[in-house]
């Protein structure tokens, strides 16, 4: 799945390919720790795709418009052609509309699908099309919209997610990193460990009885160490091989946080550490 700047008086919107997918065989494996399944699939390349031309509005509005391109808009094609909808009913819609309400956003957008996968055909157009729209969200400039992609691509997978992902480690906002990083762990990339180390670094913050401000703080700090832990134990499922040393010591280091949850779930992560290495848990653990 790739992007680029739209031509064509699209203004400043992004144009996405969204490819089709051939999957030969499919097997889903043990559930994961955050409820997914592994899968085992074999996936052969398909270089048929649709394009999706997203351009954000000026209201709350989210339309999409539906064209036919290649064999589908020729004698031949017609067959194959059949009636997308254009309402909520479209996944594109959908995951438009979903992604705009979780991140707290009220910008709409303007959606031109054109499809040359055919509907129906088993190629996966229906869920590319939807992915390719996380991939355009997360290159909005709404920091709380480009999160909320990240935590859904990371969710989604595959090499144009993983690779939107990894630019997003760099981003501005902590919130933009530590779901990419988060994603990236979902999907086996050790491209992670460094913004994973950074989540587990954050110090606890003090919050006296009745300061508002700071209890939230505190509350979300929290929830970031409990998701850079829970990353860890994922990276360390799917490899079968520790973390780098320097995490593996912020692993350690938690099991004495002073926040009950965070202490509890460090100190079951470096027992699976230690039954990894072989090391003792109260020492960090070589790479």
């Amino acid at each position: 799945m790739s992007s680029q700047p739209a031509g064509n008086g699209f203004g400043s919107g992004l144009v996405i390919r969204a490819p089709a997918k051939l999957n030969l065989s499919l097997a889903v494996l043990a559930r994961r720790t955050d409820g997914f399944h592994e899968i085992e699939s074999l996936m052969v390349p398909v270089t048929l795709h649709d394009t999706l031309r997203v351009r954000r509005r000026d209201d709350d509005a989210i339309t999409l418009a539906v064209r036919y391109a290649g064999r589908l808009a020729g004698a031949d094609g017609r067959g194959l052609a059949r009636d997308v909808p254009v309402d909520d009913s479209n996944l594109v819609v959908r995951a438009a509309r979903a992604l705009r309400e979780q991140a707290g956003a009220t910008a709409g957008l303007d959606i031109e699908l054109v499809k040359e996968i055919p509907s129906g055909a088993g190629l996966g157009g229906g869920s590319s099309d939807a992915a390719a729209v996380l991939l355009a969200a997360a290159g909005s400039d709404d920091a709380a919209v480009r999160s909320r992609a990240a935590y859904a691509l990371g969710v989604v997978g595959g090499t144009g997610a993983t690779a939107r992902l990894a630019a997003l480690l760099g981003d501005a906002a902590d919130n933009v990193r530590y779901n990419s990083a988060v994603g990236l762990a979902r999907q086996r990339d050790p491209a992670a460990w460094d913004v994973l180390e950074e989540m587990l670094t954050l110090p606890d913050v003090e919050a006296p009885a009745g300061d508002d401000v700071k209890q939230s703080e505190r509350y979300k700090r929290a929830i970031v160490a409990l998701n850079g832990l829970k990353a860890v134990g994922l990276l360390v499922d799917s490899t079968r091989t520790p973390p780098p040393a320097s995490v593996a010591a912020r692993v350690t280091a938690l099991r004495k946080d002073p926040v009950p949850d965070v202490r509890t779930a460090a100190t079951a992560l470096a027992a699976k550490l230690e039954r990894i290495s072989g090391s003792p848990s109260s020492s960090p653990l070589e790479q």
